[in-house]
């Protein structure tokens, strides 16, 4: 593994989300939310099987680069959580927005330990890793595009500049506004609970971009999706706000004409139609909602398809020998 690789997976892989959404770390001018409950994810089927298969492979060879290289342990499931959030609707490259990443895990201390390796080694051309920042607190920069810092005992942040992850500080100190004291992006508290929650402030803007047949988002305020696993099926409930009840009621018959179109036409995408088969639209007054369930068993199975294919290929020279 190159060293730059080795050091932007270092940051990316710190990182999860508990519980519900932490409202009161983000900033109070998000226009978007994502957070994800590792420590729930991991206690469902899906999330055994995603952890064993998918994480667990990859995770192996990284944590023993980083062992012999840097005489680092980590262990990617003491990640909690990761809440990301951002102010606006750019291409990720360039989006205001912060990753924060809660784990038992010493991120700070880690990129510490690798910074004075590399120091004492001279550093090297293809490892951009600078300390920009030593007071008040430690901020590291890779490349001068992605920059991290640790910004309390188990939470660690990730941003496009210093000047965000400034604020992100100043938001968990209380100098600055958090998402707890507004209402742009409201608590659901009748939402189920789960181990994803998407949610967005601004519909209209996040639709922009997508094709017509979403274009239904431009008329809701926001927008709420929860995803979890409860008696063997994976659920996502999902909820939009429309301007008023009129709205509302015209987003209900356009979700339930997609579906009854996803239904009775012939497509040769069975998934598909057995999601459309699966999916309940409802709502009342201003609020539309969106339930599909699933067996969780079909979701691993069609997850799995690939490993299973590669381990057959992988399988085919030693037959044949």
């Amino acid at each position: 593994m190159k060293m730059h690789s080795l050091l932007l997976a270092v940051c990316c892989s710190v990182g999860a989300i508990a519980g519900t959404v932490p409202r009161e770390q983000i900033s109070a001018d998000a226009k978007w939310v994502v957070h994800l409950d590792v420590d729930s994810l991991l206690e469902t089927q899906l999330g055994k099987f995603v952890g064993r298969e998918l994480v667990d492979p990859k995770a192996s060879k990284l944590s023993a680069a980083l062992k012999q290289q840097f005489e680092l342990d980590l262990d990617w499931r003491q990640i909690h959580s990761l809440t990301a959030y951002g102010t606006d609707f750019k291409d990720p490259a360039k989006a205001n927005g912060v990753l924060l990443v809660r784990s038992g895990l010493d991120v700070g201390g880690a990129l510490a330990t690798v910074f004075e390796k590399l120091q004492a080694n001279g550093g090297g051309a293809e490892v951009p890793l600078r300390k920009v920042q030593d007071q008040p607190f430690p901020i590291y920069s890779f490349q001068d595009s992605v920059f991290g810092a640790a910004l309390g005992p188990e939470l660690f942040a990730l941003a496009h500049s210093r000047a965000q992850l400034e604020k992100a500080q100043r938001i968990l100190s209380g100098q600055a506004a958090n998402l707890a004291s507004t209402t742009s992006l409201p608590d659901r508290a009748g939402q189920p609970s789960g181990f994803l929650t998407v949610a967005i402030a601004d519909t209209a803007a996040a639709g922009a971009g997508l094709p017509p047949q979403a274009r239904l988002l431009k008329d809701a305020l926001g927008a709420q999706l929860i995803a979890g696993e409860k008696s063997d099926k994976l659920f996502v409930n999902a909820a939009l706000d429309a301007r008023d009840a009129a709205v509302a009621v015209q987003l209900q018959q356009a979700l339930q004409g997609v579906i009854a179109f996803a239904q009775l036409t012939e497509l040769d995408n069975k998934e598909l139609k057995q999601l459309a088969q699966a999916a309940k639209v409802g709502g009342n007054e201003k609020t539309v909602t969106l339930d599909v369930q699933v067996p969780v068993t079909d979701v691993i199975d069609r997850m799995g398809k690939p490993q299973k294919k590669r381990r057959a290929q992988a399988q085919k020279p030693a037959e044949c020998q």
